[in-house]
């Protein structure tokens, strides 16, 4: 019984990242982003390029980030300015020193494999902008309130 849910989970999920591929597509077309894509279907756009060596696997990168839905609503950032500009802040998050760049040990499993993958993409100094299909996000299960389940990140 096990098994045949796995099987079944994971051909939603190839169903799934059809359907978000395709959306994403869509909305890169709709705003003329120039995106390169992986073999995983992560799309990514580097905005601005670092000086510094290329991140490897277990480098510990310190990431400032926004967290956009792909509607644009944004559902989390480590930018204190941003978070209040939004509707996103929180008081207590600031009160414990929330607000500064994340520590991401890089290929490791301890974000989303979005976030994995397309950190090692980078280079220290990189701005990147990243499209994240949900099945290399939080999938059929969401994240929050805000985050519904296949959602793009």
């Amino acid at each position: 019984l096990q098994e045949a849910q796995i099987k079944k989970m994971e051909e939603n999920a190839v169903k799934q990242l059809a359907t978000d591929k395709q959306l994403i597509e869509d909305y890169l077309k709709e705003k003329n982003i120039q995106a390169s894509k992986t073999e995983s279907g992560l799309y990514y756009v580097i905005e601005k390029q670092g000086e510094g060596p290329e991140i490897e696997t277990g480098n510990l990168a310190f990431v400032h980030y926004a967290g956009y839905l792909l509607d644009g609503t944004i559902f989390d950032t480590s930018m204190k300015e941003l978070a209040q500009a939004n509707g996103v802040y929180n008081e207590q998050r600031d009160s414990m020193g929330g607000y500064a760049p994340l520590e991401v040990a890089v290929g490791e499993g301890r974000v989303i494999p979005g976030w994995d993958e397309g950190l090692g993409l980078l280079k220290k100094g990189d701005k990147a902008k990243f499209f994240i299909p949900s099945t290399l996000a939080y999938g059929e299960r969401g994240a929050g309130g805000m985050i519904k389940p296949n959602s793009i990140l």
